[in-house]
């Protein structure tokens, strides 16, 4: 695995790369256009529980925007379940893919330790308005997200740990990394797929806890002023959890960590099983650019 002392393996092309390189020609569409895909997954116990959905989700990805000759299910998963095993303390993220090189779609691996906010309340506004704007490829995972990075990363300048991404009109998105949900009245509210949002792996799974813990559940548009009017809201993400929303456009709301919020987190933390560290507790903070969901 090229494993070194306590270091994360990567693995490139099936093969471990132990100095995290990759050769690329200047020519191609991975570092000319972004022309990249990338999930990144939760590794508890040695393994990602949620492994399957998120290749089920790059593969379409890669189907849709046309890359050649993806890697099959079977290959990714078999090589996700070998670096996934051999992380330090059986735990981290694990970050999968896909670019294209001439003529051919390679494949990444890459692990990190956990972030050390994962399930920490978040304090959040706004992204910037110069970071809003059109989203035509919301619905994939591409390399292509500078936009996304420099928003979060202004965010962060602010003092906050995610901002939010809306339209003209005030309906409200997505984080930058995150999927949005707001409660009212006890009905669980998160933005339609028919938005154009990313079809977060969370959001997918908490939407089916909801349902099965018999919390209404209301798929739809959400608003600004809806979020800021809120009994309960929270943000999701693969790695990072679900997080109570601590301080919204710089005010605290009436329930900082509600009762659905708090419901729905002991049954997302239940769904994934006992993680070594606990919540919040990870080893070293992971970059600031990217969508973890």
């Amino acid at each position: 695995m090229g494993m070194r002392g306590t270091d994360f393996p990567v693995w490139v092309d099936g093969a471990a790369a132990p100095d995290a390189r990759i050769a690329l020609n200047l020519h191609d569409p991975a570092l000319n256009a972004g022309a990249g895909l990338f999930e990144t997954l939760l590794v508890l116990r040695g393994h990602a529980p949620l492994l399957e959905r998120h290749l089920a989700r790059l593969l379409a990805s890669a189907c849709a925007l046309g890359f050649p000759s993806p890697p099959d299910a079977a290959l990714l998963r078999a090589e996700a379940n070998s670096v996934a095993s051999c992380m330090p303390g059986g735990e981290g993220l694990l970050r999968v893919l896909l670019l294209q090189d001439d003529q051919r779609t390679r494949r990444a691996l890459l692990t990190e330790a956990l972030p050390s906010d994962r399930m920490a309340p978040v304090k959040t506004a706004l992204a910037a308005a110069e970071f809003q704007g059109p989203r035509p490829m919301a619905a994939h995972k591409t390399l292509n997200n500078l936009q996304s990075r420099l928003a979060q990363m202004d965010g962060a300048r602010r003092g906050l740990d995610e901002v939010l991404l809306c339209l003209p009109d005030g309906t409200l998105l997505e984080g930058t990394r995150s999927s949005i949900f707001m409660v009212k009245g006890g009905i669980l509210h998160t933005p339609a797929l028919s938005w154009p949002i990313l079809p977060g792996i969370t959001r997918e799974v908490l939407l089916e806890l909801a349902r099965n813990e018999g919390i209404p559940c209301v798929e739809g548009r959400c608003s600004v002023q809806a979020f800021a009017e809120a009994d309960e809201a929270f943000l999701s993400a693969s790695v990072r959890g679900v997080r109570a929303v601590a301080l919204w456009e710089g005010k605290a709301p009436d329930k900082i960590d509600g009762p659905v919020t708090r419901r729905l987190r002991a049954a997302y933390a239940a769904f994934l099983g006992p993680c070594r560290s606990g919540p919040s507790a990870g080893k070293s903070g992971a970059p600031a650019g990217g969508t973890l969901r």
